[in-house]
């Protein structure tokens, strides 16, 4: 016996689930592919801000370790970092190379971090440090931990992208009294 009708294809039932199937799948693909996509931002932004942070703590200790006076605009616990002047007489400041009598000065201006020559009172010299700071604040520590010399505190907010982090550094000033 013959049969008559023969089935050719897929009715329409079948073509809907299927593509129902496949369009759950490409929602579930798309979510995972911007999830790494969010996570790879991420964790390039903290290892840009780690670098920074390196990067500045170095400067900062090569900078800051000949320091024979420090000269604050205001008083005040917690300053911006631009309120401190810091000078040379004469030590040689080894990361600028420079010997005899300079001014320094950190500027935070937008997220950047720049070191500032100043010469009578005029910024000569700006070099850009970081990039990624928000914020930059300092305070000096009279004769604290077990020593006569005072302590700078250095307070440092980085952002990158959606990514923040503080950072504190103490320096023990070794020419200051």
């Amino acid at each position: 016996m013959k049969r008559l009708h023969q089935k050719f294809g897929f009715t329409l039932i079948e073509l809907l689930v299927t593509l129902a199937i496949i369009g759950v799948f490409c929602v579930i693909l798309t979510q995972l592919i911007c999830l790494e996509n969010h996570l790879a931002e991420e964790s390039q932004a903290m290892l840009c801000i780690q670098n920074e942070e390196r990067y500045v703590s170095e400067f900062l200790f090569e900078t800051l370790y000949g320091v024979e006076n420090i000269q604050v605009e205001e008083e005040a616990t917690s300053l911006p970092l631009s309120a401190f002047n810091f000078s040379y007489e004469e030590n040689q400041c080894p990361i600028l190379g420079f010997k005899g009598e300079k001014l320094l000065r950190f500027v935070q201006e937008d997220s950047q971090l720049q070191i500032w020559e100043m010469y009578r009172g005029i910024p000569q010299i700006k070099k850009a440090i970081a990039y990624h700071v928000v914020d930059a604040n300092c305070k000096i520590i009279p004769g604290e931990y077990g020593s006569d010399k005072p302590v700078l505190h250095i307070t440092l907010q980085f952002e990158a992208g959606h990514t923040q982090k503080s950072y504190e550094l103490l320096f023990a000033m070794r020419n200051l009294s």
